[in-house]
């Protein structure tokens, strides 16, 4: 097991409005806690197709960082999300509409 001050806190917030989805997008935050990790943002079809990578750099403890998934960057369906540090990860289901 982890222990908890290695961690990373992930947090990803949907943005997609009912009038243009394709604008606003989804934001992806996270923490890493306890030392400075690298950590890479993926994003992958359900038939688990690696589909773009938004984010792959040493991360700072203690600091929140975001990044937008826009919409627009993806046909119409559902993704998965993944925010993979040294020691831990999270994970998300995103559906884009049109």
């Amino acid at each position: 097991m982890v222990p908890q001050e290695n961690v990373i806190r992930v947090d990803i917030d949907a943005l997609f409005n009912d009038t243009d989805p394709t604008r606003t997008g989804t934001n992806v935050d996270w923490v890493v806690l306890g030392f400075t990790q690298r950590v890479r943002v993926e994003v992958f079809d359900l038939l688990g197709r690696l589909v773009a990578v938004l984010y792959d750099e040493d991360t700072p403890a203690g600091r929140t960082t975001t990044i937008v998934l826009h919409g627009a960057q993806l046909a119409t369906g559902a993704y998965i999300i993944r925010v993979q540090g040294e020691t831990s990860a999270g994970t998300q289901k995103v559906t884009v509409v049109r």
